[in-house]
This record gives structure tokens, C-alpha cells and sequence, in this order.
């Protein structure tokens, strides 16, 4: 089951290429699912009814407070201010064929036609119905709108003109839950309270069958190929009926496991997506649709760092509760493999080499592990020399080599090949090291601890170059050279500072970013939500709205994140610049355009990347 929403799911419906499913829910959310994995792609978007354009690259709201929304598919960006209009709840909204028009259907016993570019209407409030409009569609030449009323009436409006081209179409003894057209456009199939499903001639108005469902909330679906009619059935609403749309002859039922509130069908014709009561989504083969299929995997617990490998292809996570790394498909969200398993306490740092062909972890068992990520096994035995809880790791450029720092304050360079310490302990540090790095030529590294001061250290010679402080209010949450080695990134809380190691002195970097990104991410989170590619300084996208990030990880082209301060699972967006490349630009300030001054910082917050019981277990 496909778990997220807090209440009963209200829509359902397949991207147009199959691989997504969007749900939306009485919690006036919507959430857009990977219709292999089960995982969330997408949410939450702010609406209790949803649909997508032919295109698969608008998606379309509305609300119980009578407004409509239009998104980006791929990344949830408003495309429109809301659309007003309706006097009463949206239950229903349609994108025409072309996606250049939109109808909606509301509580207060109207459809209105809007214009999809502008959000304007385009015609006169389509009036006739005397109670609620609960479904509207558009016929597939995209010339008539159909819609269903709480009246038990049917009506058939003219696209362009907005006059009914039928009479209404009565038949049901009770209100219209659902409508739909079939492909070839020449009939449409009605569910409602009363329990029956009914089959209409679209040119005529002509009532052509009368299928009894035993149901007071039909959902009704027609297959890709027309031939066959799909409903939820059942008292209980817990069975799925097929029925030949020309004979009327059931083709089969079958019983699910609980009450179900809307269905789809995907554009094969091979799978349902069925929304549930509780709020839960399920995927059911319709060849079998008796067996569900799995969901992706999540965290038991609170997702403490995640790290994507240099191709962009995996995701390497660990949770606060759980003593093993997952290694997620960038792609699908599903797992690529069973857990590493090897630490015996918590893991508090994972990187990749930058070749991608190793992963090193480090615990609050003293340990560093060192995989290869794609048989999972361990390439060397455990590194110990540490004597506290181990808090960072990073690989050398080359790989050959890690650094690590740790509770106690000690940092230690490591053979990553022979198991072999290089040198004893540099020591200098009296707190938590937060945070380590390579020079990008290997030939110096880097410390941060808690009390806020950095250290450079010489490989070659073993011995500490230079110390300065970061002055901020907070600790380093972490550090990176500059890709030519010049300047020292220091991420303090929602603050950049950089030391320019040729003048040798600090500069200020505006607090745009992130509180919990690397200024090496390829790609970083504004705190307005902005998503911003490093590279080129422009704007790629925009989180969807109530997504409050707590972790993330970035590769070029797509960014990984958890929600929420104890999130146990991994959303993924994808970021094809040809879709989401704005003319806006991230003001990003030179590094050495503005001195050093002192901020004032927001010292109600001790921003830390760890949480109090998370510092607890490292020191």
C-alpha cells in the first residue's frame, strides 16, 4: 500500500505514460506516486481532487474552499494564481483533450470553462443543474462536456458554445457519483447512489444498459480499448466489477481487501490504482487483482544522512534507529539492494569515492566500513583507532585515502586500501569534529568542530597549516574546498562563510541556502523553497508547497530529501532542464566582493544538524 494521506482518498489517476499514479484526498492533499516502486515523486500539493493534462506535464486542482490550481507535473510549480470563481467546493476538474481549456464542477450546482494559459473563463457559468455537479469530463475530440449531477441528471453542454446540445439525461433515481467517455467518444458510463451503473448513447441521450452494482459510490472507468467498463462494487465498496461496455455481460468481480473510495486504470490497461477509505493507495495487476504490489521500502526511523554517488544513478541512506545503509535506485525509488549490515550502533556519515566505486561509513562503534556498492560486501575489515563515536568521513580524490573525525576531537587519516592507519590522531580539537574534507588535490584536509573552529592540515608533512574561526553563532555543520582549491566553504546554520587561503581571510556568503546542505551540492535548497543549480546559478524549481525539508542530498540533475525533523522516508524530484530551466537567476554574491563583517544570527536556534538526543549518542 502506497501510505501518506490522513484521510479518505477522494481521485486517483495514471500519468498518461503509465509510470506515475496522483492520488488526492479529503486531508486536501495530493501526492504523486512511482507506479513501479511505490514511491512518493511528488507531494504534497494542496487540493482534495486532481487530474493531469494528456500531456502529463500539468496537473490540476480543486478545493473544498471553491478554488482551482494548476502545476508543473514534474516539480509541483504553480503555474497560475488560483482560479476563482465557483461559490462552493470543486468536486470535480477536467483538462480538455489538448489541455488549453479546463472545466470544473461545483458545489454550487454549476460548471465553469476556463482558459488554461490565462485562468480566465471563457464563457457563461454553464447552468441547469439543480444540485451539486459531482464529474465533469470532456469528450475526447474535446467538442462536449459532460457532467453529473446530485439532480440524477446527466448533461451534454457544447464545448465552444456552452449551450446544452441533449436534453438531460435522466435515468438514475439517485445522485450521479461519477461519468466517464469512452475512448471513441460515442458513450458514457454513469455510477450512482442508486446502485447502478448506466450506459448512455453520447449523440442520441439514449439509455443503452442497466448494470446493477450493489454499490452507493461508484467510481466508473472505461479500459484504454473501450470494450470494457471497470466500477467500485460492492455494500461495502470493497470489490472491483468488469463489465463488456456493448453486451453488458460481467466479465468478473473481485473482492479487495477494504473499502475503497475512487479507481483508475492505467493507460496499458493492465493495472488498477485503487484509493482507499483510510487513505491509503493501492496497485492491483488486473490480471490479478487479488495480489497488491509492494511498495518501496522506507527507514524503521529518522533518516540521519544521505549521500548520492557520483553518477547520479543511487541513493546511500541510514536512519537514527536502524545500524545499516539502504541503497535506493535514484530512478524508481525502489531498493537496489539488501542493507549493509555490519555496524553495531549508530551510523553518522556515509560518502561515496569519487569514482562511485566505494561507500565509507563511520559509527558510534569506532568504526569506519568501507563497500563496494555493487555487491554490497565489505572491502576491507573494519578501520578501528578511534576511541569515540566516529562523527565524519570523506574519501581523497583519488579514493586512495579517508579522513575522519570524532567525538573526542581527534582526526585520523586512513589507508583506504591496506588496513592501516597513515599517522596517529592530529590533534588540536578539544570538541564533536563535525565535519572533514579533502583539498581538491588531496595534498591538504580540513576539520570543523563545535566550538566553531576550522584547522587546514598538510598530508605530507602530518602537521596543522593554519586554524581560524568561523564566527558564527553556531557550530560548522560542514565544509568544502572550492573546486580550484582556493577557498574553505564553512556551512554554519542557514550561513556561509568562506576562507580565501590565498589572502588568508574570511569573507561572507548570504544565507540563501539550505541549513542542511553542502556548499559542494551540485544543487541546494533556498530556505523560500527555491531549488538552485550551483553551476549556472539559475533556478531549476521550487519544492511543492508544504514540504518542509529536514535532509537532503543532490546530484545534477536530481535531489533527494526527507521531511519533517524525524522523516523516514526518501522523496526524490528529477530536474530535465528543458522543463524547469527559468530565466531567473540565484543572487549569488562573489566570494570576494564583500568583507567580513559580523552577522547577527538568530541565537534561539543552536541549528544543529544533530538533534539533542542525536549529540547525546555521539558524546
Amino acid at each position: 500500500m502506497l501510505q501518506g494521506h490522513q484521510d479518505m482518498v477522494e481521485s486517483v489517476v495514471f500519468f498518461p505514460d503509465g509510470t506515475r499514479i496522483m492520488s488526492s484526498s479529503y486531508d486536501n492533499t495530493i501526492r504523486v506516486w512511482d507506479a513501479t516502486s511505490g514511491a512518493t515523486v511528488l507531494g504534497s500539493l494542496i487540493g482534495n481532487i486532481a487530474t493531469v493534462s494528456c500531456d502529463g506535464q500539468r496537473i490540476l486542482s480543486g478545493s473544498q474552499n471553491s478554488s482551482i490550481r494548476m502545476w508543473v507535473a514534474i516539480a509541483g510549480i504553480e503555474t497560475l494564481p488560483p482560479l476563482q470563481g465557483h461559490t462552493g467546493r470543486i468536486f470535480s476538474v477536467a483538462f480538455s483533450p489538448d489541455a488549453t481549456r479546463i472545466a470544473s464542477g461545483s458545489k454550487d450546482q454549476t460548471v465553469r470553462v476556463w482558459d488554461a494559459t490565462s485562468g480566465f473563463t471563457i464563457m457563461e457559468t454553464l447552468r441547469g443543474h439543480e444540485d451539486e455537479v459531482r464529474s465533469v469530463t470532456f469528450t475526447p475530440d474535446g467538442r462536449r462536456i459532460v457532467s453529473g449531477s446530485w439532480d440524477k441528471t446527466i448533461r451534454i453542454w457544447d464545448a465552444t458554445l456552452g449551450v446544452e446540445i441533449l436534453h438531460p439525461l435522466h435515468g438514475h433515481e439517485l445522485g450521479i457519483f461519477s461519468v466517464a467517455v469512452s475512448p471513441d467518444g460515442n458513450i458514457i458510463a454513469s455510477g450512482s447512489r442508486d446502485g447502478t451503473i448506466r450506459v448512455w448513447d453520447v449523440t442520441t441521450g439514449s439509455q443503452r444498459l442497466v448494470l446493477s452494482a450493489e454499490c452507493k459510490r461508484h467510481t466508473v472507468v472505461f479500459f484504454p480499448d473501450g470494450e470494457h467498463i471497470a466500477a467500485t462494487i460492492g455494500y461495502s465498496s470493497n470489490k472491483i466489477g468488469v463489465w463488456d461496455a456493448i453486451s453488458g455481460a460481467q466479465v468478473y468481480v473481485s473482492a479487495v481487501h477494504k473499502p475503497m473510495s475512487c479507481l483508475a486504470i492505467s493507460p496499458n490497461g493492465e493495472q488498477f490504482a485503487i484509493g482507499y477509505d483510510d487513505g491509503t493507495v493501492g496497485l492491483w495487476d488486473v490480471t490479478r487483482p487479488d495480489e497488491d504490489i509492494p511498495n518501496m521500502a522506507t527507514h524503521s526511523g529518522s533518516i540521519v544522512v544521505m549521500a548520492f554517488s557520483p553518477d547520479g544513478r543511487y541513493i546511500a541512506s541510514c536512519s537514527y534507529q536502524e545500524f545499516s545503509i539502504r541503497l535506493w535506485d535514484a530512478q524508481s525509488g525502489a531498493q537496489a539492494m539488501a542493507p549493509l549490515q555490519g555496524h553495531k550502533e549508530h551510523i553518522w556519515s556515509l560518502v561515496f569515492s569519487r569514482d562511485g566505486k566505494l561507500i565509507a561509513s563511520c559509527s558510534s562503534d569506532t568504526t569506519i566500513r568501507v563497500w563496494d556498492p555493487v555487491s554490497g560486501a565489505e572491502t576491507l575489515s573494519p578501520l578501528r583507532g578511534h576511541e569515540r563515536p566516529i562523527s565524519c568521513v570523506a574519501f581523497s580524490p583519488d579514493g586512495t585515502r579517508l579522513v575522519s573525525g570524532s567525538a573526542r576531537g581527534n582526526v585520523r587519516l586512513w589507508d583506504a586500501k591496506p588496513n592501516a592507519l597513515i599517522i596517529p590522531p592530529l590533534r588540536g580539537h578539544k570538541e564533536l569534529i563535525r565535519s572533514v574534507a579533502f583539498s581538491p588535490d588531496g595534498t591538504r584536509a580540513v576539520s570543523g568542530c563545535g566550538e566553531g573552529l576550522i584547522r587546514i592540515w598538510d598530508i605530507a608533512s602530518r602537521t596543522e597549516t593554519l586554524s581560524f574561526s568561523a564566527r558564527c553563532n553556531s557550530y560548522p555543520m560542514s565544509l568544502a574546498f572550492s573546486p580550484d582549491g582556493r577557498y574553505i566553504f564553512v556551512k554554519c546554520w542557514q550561513m556561509m562563510r568562506a576562507w580565501d587561503t590565498y589572502k588568508a581571510c574570511l569573507t561572507v556568503i548570504p544565507s540563501y541556502i539550505h541549513a542542511s546542505c553542502t556548499f559542494s551540492d551540485p544543487i541546494i535548497i533556498t530556505p523560500d523553497a527555491w531549488i538552485v543549480d550551483v553551476a549556472t546559478q539559475r533556478i531549476i524549481g521550487r519544492l511543492p508547497s508544504m514540504v518542509s525539508v529536514h535532509r537532503y542530498a543532490a546530484s545534477k540533475t536530481s535531489i533527494a530529501f526527507t521531511t519533517g525533523e524525524r522523516g523516514s522516508t526518501i522523496f526524490i524530484m528529477h530536474f530535465p532542464s528543458t522543463v524547469l530551466t527559468s530565466p531567473m537567476t540565484w543572487n549569488q554574491h562573489s566570494y570576494e566582493t564583500e568583507p567580513f563583517e559580523e552577522e547577527e544570527e538568530d541565537t534561539d536556534s543552536d541549528g544543529a544538524d544533530f538533534s539533542d538526543e542525536e549529540d547525546k549518542d555521539l558524546n
